[in-house]
């Protein structure tokens, strides 16, 4: 049974609401433990407990459980121990699981609706093509009514799919796993991350989406504390794309090399201009964390405005586009029928 990050939501902002109101954190997982519906997380919630109760500090005893505390969780609640404020870091912690899982929303809502256009205009040209023309065609042939283009067109692509179905079949597949193996390749990855940013329509989106993760992570460990470096170290584990690695990368060298951050996001073409300026405002008056708090719901708004512009955008394309596939088979299937009707009549 896998275990929805709801879960770990829900774990983080009801902990936060106990060891606010003064119950210790051993009874506190032992309440949250007890309510637990997820069989699996809640074997997690009690070995957790056992861990503490046993004399283990809370940050390690979640970091056993990778799969449901990522570093970053982790270590969010190891700042909130060396004195960060844990009831504070529980919250920022909720805030930022809910944020990332209200994007993760808007991200499916964005590609969920081209995708089963795809899917739909894929059944339904199949079932035309495969099913309905060669009977008309068939039809057609019997009492000698002359193909015209259209129909000889169909006809042609229903005798390949029939005939060919099994490379059809291999084209698809080879192109799936060549895909998954292009992204554990260097090469590939840099490929992707490249295509990620510049495909039509949806590059400027990934993009968008790609900087308010990294602003949104980076401010909600600086706020609780966490330094600098140790907070780009955790994010080299949690970001997964190429492009934002690389500028990472650098940002690692040159504030360890006693550099400015805001110089290294200034050069960067995937970071908008005014990042740059709030993280020297930021490091000029020792609030980083704050302004790039602040920035980072700014973000998550724009990314919401620009989902929903995506989506008005792709909207008619793929309407139009289904409409004309579908209007040139039905008219390629009916257009004989017109030239049947002149040699009756």
């Amino acid at each position: 049974m896998s275990i929805p990050k709801e879960n770990a939501l829900v774990f983080s902002q009801q902990l936060a609401n106990l060891i606010k109101v003064g119950i210790s954190l051993t009874k506190a997982l032992q309440a949250l433990e007890t309510q637990e519906q997820n069989k699996e997380f809640k074997a997690i919630i009690k070995q957790v407990y056992l861990d503490v109760e046993g004399g283990s500090i809370f940050s390690e005893a979640l970091a056993k459980y990778p799969q449901v505390f990522s570093r970053f969780y982790v270590n969010m609640i190891y700042a909130g121990e060396q004195g960060a404020g844990f009831a504070l870091v529980l919250d920022y912690i909720s805030s930022y699981l809910e944020k990332e899982l209200y994007l993760k929303t808007k991200i499916k809502s964005v590609y969920m609706y081209p995708l089963v256009v795809g899917v739909l205009c894929f059944i339904i040209v199949a079932f035309l093509v495969m099913v309905v023309a060669p009977v008309f065609v068939k039809v057609y042939q019997q009492l000698g009514v002359a193909l015209p283009m259209p129909t000889r067109i169909v006809l042609g692509l229903s005798q390949v799919i029939q005939q060919y179905w099994w490379l059809i079949a291999a084209f698809f597949g080879a192109t799936y796993f060549g895909l998954r193996y292009l992204k554990k390749q260097v090469l590939g990855q840099k490929i992707l991350g490249w295509l990620q940013f510049h495909l039509p329509v949806f590059g400027e989106f990934n993009r968008q989406i790609a900087v308010a993760n990294f602003v949104r992570t980076l401010a909600t460990m600086l706020v609780c504390h966490v330094h600098l470096n140790k907070a780009f170290t955790i994010m080299q584990k949690i970001v997964k794309s190429r492009p934002i690695l690389k500028v990472l990368d650098d940002c690692i060298r040159t504030v360890q090399g006693g550099g400015r951050l805001s110089d290294v996001l200034a050069k960067s073409r995937i970071f908008p201009p005014v990042l740059a300026q709030i993280t020297y405002a930021g490091e000029e008056s020792g609030a980083l964390g704050k302004l790039l708090d602040k920035y980072a719901q700014s973000l998550d708004q724009d990314v919401e405005y620009k989902a929903k512009k995506v989506i008005i955008l792709i909207e008619p394309t793929l309407t139009i586009l289904l409409a004309g596939i579908v209007g040139f088979i039905a008219l390629a299937i009916y257009l004989p029928m017109f030239d049947l009707i002149k040699l009756v009549s």
